[in-house]
């Protein structure tokens, strides 16, 4: 091959040549590099009969030259070196040239724009001389400036480029390497941008919505927008939560103004802790009489509807008509009590020992529920019995979570869940007993109380999203010990009914080692609450201790210096509370750590070590189930 200059009208695609599709969008920055680069790779081309030369490689360039030379960028008679090849088949030639050239890894892309950010040069100047957007350009810098590891595993291919666009949501390189280390070879983007955004909340969450951008801004907040969508993020979550808490307690104060004895807020509403208290309802005033004939009408047929339906077996003919009948009536009444709830108001007097419970909907608005009353509170209104109520019941919405970012609680809810599969995982018995317990409420009761598991078999079922080094922690290990001691020899055969052949030759114990592992597998987070879960867990005698213990960077680290000191004061005296007060949170996070690690170095005596073995945060502990006293024999007649 020899070096020859051609004028651009002497060039023309050769037929040979083999790359028949180009991408029209990338022509933009082709001729930008030119005008601003040079031509830096020569077409290849061969001499055609009519004296004009045929690119069989580099069709695409030419086609970029001869824009320039239209839009008057390049003059008429402009020349090009060129690569002349000798006699050998034009579409062989053509084919080669574009098999064996090893098109550059996005990665490069990436980090060439930030080094060119990075010598001085502007955005925009960088997207003018390559002919792309100036949000290309940002992109790109911001992906080549995510965490080393995350970046070199786009690089080598072990992450797609979806899940690299969904780490650049936060620029916090420990947050990306603690999440690319949970998520391992199971890395996805939904599941990434939901980690991240625990911490940083987005504008369209439920949160951001009912505070807004405008609020959040005012109060000194700032806000990173996402280069590769179009939502924004609220740096900041616990300003965001503040602000909230603080719109939450304006509307109660203003209930409270109502006449109402008390107003307690939430941000995430709590149905078990409004289940638990009795309730008011308003009544008519000046209701048009034919609207409360209708609904006093309505509600008599739904409740007979229903009382037929809840009777009714699941293979009578008449099961789905009736199915259908409730359902129609239930939007009957529910339509007629949104237009009967116009002309009601609740007695002032009643009002003066009930309260309302605020918290926020799905939609980012106030949920509101008016008219709660409190056991304490039962004796002074009448129609509402007191003896039906629970004891705990208004003694504050989510006590445990109080205080606690959202991002905290997550964190305990995974840990703790960890724990839960491993120590199910491990109790075929209990476990049996919770998975036929389950089974039976869903099968003959309308109950909707969470009882355990949610069971669906599905792959993947232990991941802890946002515990770090998951197989390495206690629970971990055990999770991992189990799996390694299940009969599974029966999956090699190669068809389900031989699997199944083989799977009932195993043991009884298999069995149930097998069962109370995949159902472990299906649990959900949860701290502590009363329900069947719990009872199981207490039936253990397992105990969370054993797997988890507060770290710096589990717990102690991401709770305020109050907290700190409540801790310190539980465990050793109120005086180093009062010891501590002045110090740095930092430094508090650093002592309490130690203590934790080491309870008979920092103790002192036996209570404070054992305090310090068996803390834990509300909600993390498994409850004991309740026992019932021994029933008296009865005598012999």
């Amino acid at each position: 091959m020899s070096a020859v200059y051609i004028s651009l009208d002497q060039l023309k695609v050769s037929p040979h040549n083999v790359r028949k599709s180009h991408d029209k969008s990338s022509l933009e920055e082709l001729k930008a590099s030119i005008l601003s680069h040079g031509l830096l790779q020569p077409p290849l081309v061969t001499k055609a009969e009519d004296g004009s030369y045929d690119v069989v490689d580099g069709g695409r360039r030419l086609t970029a030259l001869q824009g320039l030379q239209k839009d008057g960028k390049l003059p008429k008679d402009h020349k090009i070196s060129c690569e002349l090849a000798g006699d050998a088949n034009a579409s062989e030639l053509s084919l080669a040239a574009n098999i064996v050239r090893d098109a550059m890894h996005p990665a490069d892309e990436f980090e060439a724009f930030a080094a060119l950010a990075d010598a001085g040069m502007k955005p925009a100047a960088i997207a003018k001389r390559f002919g792309v957007t100036e949000k290309r350009v940002q992109q790109r810098m911001k992906l080549a400036r995510l965490a080393p590891e995350v970046f070199q595993a786009y690089r080598e291919d072990k992450m797609s480029l979806d899940c690299a666009q969904a780490f650049t949501i936060t620029d916090d390189h420990e947050l990306q390497r603690k999440i690319f280390k949970a998520e391992g070879r199971y890395m996805n983007t939904h599941h990434i941008r939901s980690l991240i955004t625990q911490e940083k909340p987005g504008t369209e969450s439920k949160l951001g919505k009912f505070v807004g951008i405008a609020a959040y801004q005012k109060a000194g907040g700032t806000v990173t927008a996402d280069l590769f969508g179009k939502e924004k993020f609220f740096d900041d979550g616990a300003l965001l939560q503040q602000l909230a808490q603080d719109k939450l307690a304006a509307e109660a104060e203003k209930l409270k103004a109502d006449g109402w004895a008390w107003a307690e807020t939430a941000l995430e509403r709590d149905w078990q802790y409004t289940g638990k208290m009795g309730r008011i309802e308003p009544k008519p005033i000046n209701a048009p009489k034919k609207l409360a004939e209708k609904y006093a009408k309505l509600s008599a047929e739904y409740e007979a509807i229903d009382e037929k339906w809840m009777d009714i077996d699941d293979e009578d003919p008449a099961y789905e008509d009736t199915c259908t009948k409730r359902d129609e009536l239930q939007e009957q009444v529910n339509e007629a009590d949104e237009e009967i709830k116009k002309y009601v108001i609740f007695d002032p007097e009643e009002k003066k020992h009930a309260g309302a419970y605020i918290a926020i909907d799905h939609g980012g608005d106030f949920a509101v529920t008016l008219g709660l009353v409190r056991k304490q509170d039962a004796a002074h209104i009448s129609g509402v019995d007191g003896d039906e109520l629970e004891d705990d019941a208004g003694k504050g919405a989510k006590p445990k979570e109080k205080g606690f970012s959202q991002s905290i609680i997550d964190s305990l809810k995974q840990h703790r869940l960890q724990i839960v599969q491993a120590v199910l995982a491990s109790d075929p018995e209990v476990t049996f007993d919770l998975l036929a317990f389950k089974a039976a409420i869903d099968k003959f009761t309308s109950s909707h109380i969470h009882t355990g598991p949610d069971v669906s078999f599905s792959r993947n079922h232990f991941r802890t999203d946002m515990v770090a080094d998951a197989k390495n922690t206690a629970a971990g290990k055990m999770l991992l010990h189990c799996h390694e001691q299940l009969a599974l020899d029966w999956l090699k055969e190669k068809t389900e009914s031989a699997k199944f052949e083989e799977f009932r030759e195993l043991t009884q114990a298999q069995k149930l080692a097998i069962l109370a592992y995949c159902v472990a597998g299906t649990l959900q987070s949860q701290l502590a609450q009363k329900n069947a879960l719990e009872s199981a867990l207490g039936a253990t005698e397992a105990q969370v201790t054993e797997f988890w213990r507060p770290t710096a960077e589990n717990y102690l680290g991401r709770i305020t210096k109050d907290q700190l000191l409540d801790i310190g004061k539980t465990i050793f005296s109120k005086a180093w509370a009062e010891k501590w007060a002045s110090a740095k949170k930092g430094d508090i996070v650093k002592e309490l750590d130690r203590a934790f690690a080491d309870p008979k170095k920092f103790s002192g005596n036996k209570e404070t070590e054992q305090k310090l073995r068996t803390w834990l945060p509300d909600g993390m502990a498994f409850t004991a189930p309740e026992k019932k006293p021994a029933k008296a024999k009865k005598k012999a007649a």
